[in-house]
């Protein structure tokens, strides 16, 4: 799946088609997901942290290879969130095996 902001949307969503808004209504430093729940445009490494469940090493580690995108505002360095859900939906699942059964645990 494909997590994407575009200009003029007010969502983020699976490649949808932009709606038509007015752009003095919107809000430009949030966003909001179709569930509702309010994700900002850029945020610091670690509210980064806490929103992608990203250490904070694994931001840093991640923005030196160029996986994830920031950009600076005075000493505050602010990573673009669409780079990071990006990065986090581009993750491999996670798979699970279950447990052995030892002989006589039957």
């Amino acid at each position: 799946m494909s997590l994407t902001v575009s200009p003029g949307t007010r969502h983020w969503g699976a490649a949808e088609e932009p709606e038509e808004t007015n752009m003095s209504n919107q809000n430009p430093v949030n966003r909001v997901l179709p569930d509702g729940i309010t994700v900002p445009v850029t945020a610091s490494i670690s509210r980064t942290s806490d929103l992608t469940g990203l250490s904070r090493s694994e931001i840093y580690r991640q923005l030196a290879a160029g996986k994830l995108h920031a950009v600076k505002s005075g000493r505050s360095t602010l990573v673009v969130i669409q780079s990071a859900l990006d990065h986090v939906a581009s993750l491999p699942p996670a798979t699970f095996r279950a447990p052995a059964v030892e002989a006589g645990n039957e």
